[in-house]
Parts: C-alpha cells; structure tokens; sequence
C-alpha cells in the first residue's frame, strides 16, 4: 500500500462491537506474533484474551475499547483502563499490518493520551514484548522502560515485556506509592 493521508477516526466500542474486536484480533494477532511466539502460543492468548467472553468480562470491569477507522473500514483497536488512581494502562493497541507506518497508531495513541490528560491521569503504562519493534514507536512518543517482566501466561507458556511509562501530567503527579518506577 503506497503512503497516503487516511480519514482516521476513533470511536468507543461497547458490548456489540465484540464481534469486530475479535475478528480484527484474528487477523492482526498471527501476522504481529509470527515471528515472537509459536502458531500454538498465538492461538492459546487470541483464545484467552479475545475470546467473547473474555472481552466481555473486559469491559464489564472497566477496560475502556476504542476501534479504529480508515473512511469507512475498522483497522485496528485499542483499550486501556484505570490501574491505579490516576495511573492507567494501554492493555492493546493493534492496527492492520497494510495501516502500520501510515499514522494509524500516533493518531490512537494522540486521541488515548488526550482523553487520559482530561481526565487528570498522572500517567500511561503498558506492557511491549521485548522483540516486539513497536518498542521504538512508543518511545518516540516519550515513553520510557520502566522494568522488564517475565510472566507465565498459562498453559506453560511465558512473555517477555518491557514494561513502559509515560508521565502526563506536572500537575498531577504519580503518587509515590503507585509510580511504577519505585518497584526498580
């Protein structure tokens, strides 16, 4: 796809966009991970965490989705939810592979940090897996690592995340106790 100015739009997904998560998740999901986890991990986490039940339960506990748009068609998604008070977290941001490079994900990540400084929010964390190249797209948008975590994901299977933070706001300050920085 040659580079071009796209219409994109963010919109709040609610319980009936499910569907439109899921099957955007299908389709990013083996083409991002090819070359991180195997075909059986892929399709153990697509099963664990986009599951319909397992976004429904999502969002009923607070994860705030986005989806998000080119003119017309869905490309991507995102959500992120309150972890702390004032300290919130990027859970997901996936945008088709033919969108990445255009704008897609600085226009999401923009309007995610926009709504987050309105509400006051001290700061933006999230979990990139270490050889994930995304890495340096969040770091052009001043996040910084914070930590490393290995985690057991279930089913013997493991991640290996930087985990990153990005402060909003002077006038808000991340409380000492919720920084994630203090657990260095």
């Amino acid at each position: 796809m040659e580079k071009t100015t796209h219409n994109f739009s963010i919109q709040h997904a609610n319980l009936n966009d499910i569907n439109s998560i899921r099957n955007l998740a299908l389709e990013i999901w083996p083409k991002t991970y090819a070359e991180t986890y195997s075909p059986q991990q892929v399709i153990y986490m697509l099963n664990k965490w986009f599951s319909e039940a397992s976004l429904q339960r999502q969002m009923t506990i607070g994860h705030q989705y986005h989806i998000i748009n080119a003119g017309n068609q869905s490309i991507g998604f995102a959500s992120y939810s309150e972890v702390a008070p004032s300290v919130y977290k990027l859970h997901k941001i996936y945008i088709l592979p033919a969108y990445q490079g255009l704008g897609a994900g600085k226009f999401t990540m923009d309007k995610i940090i926009a709504e987050l400084t309105a509400k006051k929010a001290a700061a933006l964390t999230l979990n990139v897996n270490q050889y994930n190249p995304a890495k340096a797209f969040y770091e052009q948008l001043g996040f910084t690592v914070a930590k490393t975590e290995f985690s057991e994901v279930g089913n013997g299977y493991f991640i290996n995340d930087f985990v990153m933070e990005l402060k909003l706001s002077q006038q808000a300050p991340i409380p000492q106790s919720q920084s994630i920085l203090r657990s260095l």
